[in-house]
């Protein structure tokens, strides 16, 4: 029974992923969203970081049939007896694939640290460039009504 707990546990959580995936995309459709992907990639770099770390884990908690296979080798015959129904090559296929999982997701949190060095400095400059372009513009049309009310000549 614990098994079927912690199976319907971690689809519960990877059901919750794909919710705040779905939340996290409908944010990313407002206008302006834009300047808040150097923090997104934080934190998504830190989620996936996590997230490999339970792959490898799950990978970890598939491993112990490993070696249970390994101690029921029929020396006498030279072969691997069936502890849980897979064949050797099956369980390698378990075991690599899990381990691909993982990395995938390591893969993607670097590209997020990378692609936040990249971004950062360039959505920091935009910024900057459009408060400029609000000052200056601010600054132009202040000027401009001054001088439009200044009085020309003495009104005494």
């Amino acid at each position: 029974m614990a098994d079927m707990n912690t199976a319907d546990s971690l689809h519960h959580r990877a059901s919750e992923l794909v919710e705040v995936a779905r939340s996290f995309y409908s944010a990313a459709q407002q206008p302006g969203s834009h300047a808040a992907a150097p923090d997104a990639l934080a934190s998504l770099e830190e989620a996936l970081q996590v997230l490999s770390a339970a792959w490898y884990q799950l990978a970890a908690d598939a491993s112990p049939r490993i070696a249970e296979r390994r101690r029921g080798l029929d020396v006498e015959a030279g072969t691997w007896t069936q502890v849980d129904g897979l064949s050797r090559e099956q369980e390698a296929r378990l075991m690599g694939t899990l381990h691909d999982v993982a990395a995938g997701f390591t893969r993607c949190a670097r590209t997020c640290r990378e692609g936040r060095s990249t971004i950062a400095p360039l959505i920091s400059a935009r910024q900057t460039a459009a408060r400029t372009d609000d000052q200056w513009r601010r600054a132009r049309e202040l000027s401009w009504f001054e001088s439009r009310n200044r009085p020309t000549r003495s009104v005494a």
